[in-house]
């Protein structure tokens, strides 16, 4: 019994995954219910692919895996990653939509892959560099980012229609902001609506930030990254929220009832097409959670708490029924409370 014991290498300690920790992750149930998605390594590694579980039979197989991985991600997808603390390469996350499920792959330094019923996947060219891309609960578009802008492509022709048209360097439309992704871990800046008609958006002003400079002392070549940092007691970004109606592409810019420093740390939409936003005063010591109708953009119901020294936001939930569940340390404790559509309390 004593021989059987192996002793952990130092190597095994100092590198990823550690021992033992390589498990599946990122699990989604397909529509039709008998199939569990999730990523997994094949080999005990940081790379990973795309599994499949037939609940029936309880066989599983891999069903889509990374090419050669000899692109680097770019920049942006790099610190996408630093803020999401993302260590894993290959597929890194998926998306599964539509009824035919469309699943589509993301893996850094290479183009999104479509994967249709569990079968080949087939590149998508159109996406090239498209930072965050997203696809709708029918499984139709891809809505995405790129230079600075909001896209939208339709699958079924690989076309891309430009939404945004105002996007620069340090302005930004569809991008979560530095504190967003650092501080709230909220890396998404956009959100597609249920029925796919509309999208709401972040559209992020860093433009008065002054650039910080980043030096890489330790690479064969000395390189120097650039960014607007927002220093404690600074100036933050300057956000707004905004929806866009993809019939008329027309843009709704919602009344957050702030003055110009907040965050937005939270965004979620409602079965029926309203939005719920959540905005913390940049002291955090007031948070306000509004129900928005996206034909007038104003809210509708208001949720309202006020702590301190400081708040810790909680998470929320749109119900079936359009009820609200929310998470709220109010009492001390953190609890969950259930909210009418109106937002009052039911218990």
């Amino acid at each position: 019994m004593k021989d059987s014991v192996q002793k952990l290498t130092f190597k095994e300690v100092a590198t990823y995954p550690r021992p033992g920790s390589s498990t599946p992750t990122n699990f989604k149930f397909l529509p039709d219910g008998k199939t569990l998605t999730f990523l997994q390594s094949e080999q005990n590694g940081l790379t990973q692919s795309l599994w499949s579980y037939d609940l029936a039979s309880g066989t599983k197989k891999v069903i889509a895996g990374p090419k050669k991985m000899d692109n680097p991600a770019n920049l942006e997808e790099e610190l996408q990653r630093e803020r999401t603390r993302e260590r894993n390469l290959g597929v890194t996350s998926y998306q599964v939509a539509g009824e035919n499920t469309q699943v589509v792959l993301f893996i850094p330094g290479q183009p999104a892959r479509l994967l249709k019923n569990d079968k080949e996947t087939v590149e998508i060219p159109s996406l090239g560099t498209a930072i965050a891309p997203r696809i709708n609960q029918s499984g139709t578009q891809i809505a995405y980012v790129k230079e600075n802008n909001l896209w939208v492509m339709s699958l079924s022709d690989q076309q891309s229609t430009r939404l945004t048209h105002d996007g620069e360097p340090a302005f930004t439309n569809g991008l979560a902001d530095f504190i967003s992704q650092e501080e709230f871990s909220q890396p998404n800046g956009f959100w597609w609506s249920p029925d796919g008609s509309k999208i709401a958006f972040i559209q992020a002003d860093s433009r008065h930030i002054e650039n910080f400079p980043i030096v890489h002392l330790g690479n064969e070549t000395i390189s120097t990254e650039h960014h607007r940092y927002p220093f404690a007691g600074e100036e933050n970004p300057k956000l707004r929220l905004g929806i866009i109606n993809l019939v008329n592409n027309q843009t709704k810019w919602l009344d957050l009832d702030q003055e110009t420093d907040f965050y937005i740390p939270r965004i979620a939409w409602r079965k029926d097409e309203m939005l719920g936003v959540l905005v913390l005063s940049r002291d955090q010591t007031s948070l306000k959670f509004h129900l928005f109708d996206p034909e007038t953009g104003t809210a509708i119901h208001t949720l309202s708490e006020q702590g301190t020294p400081w708040l810790n936001i909680g998470q929320f939930d749109f119900l079936d029924d359009g009820n609200l569940l929310w998470s709220s340390e109010r009492s001390g404790f953190r609890h969950l409370y259930l909210y009418d559509k109106e937002f009052s309390l039911l218990n």
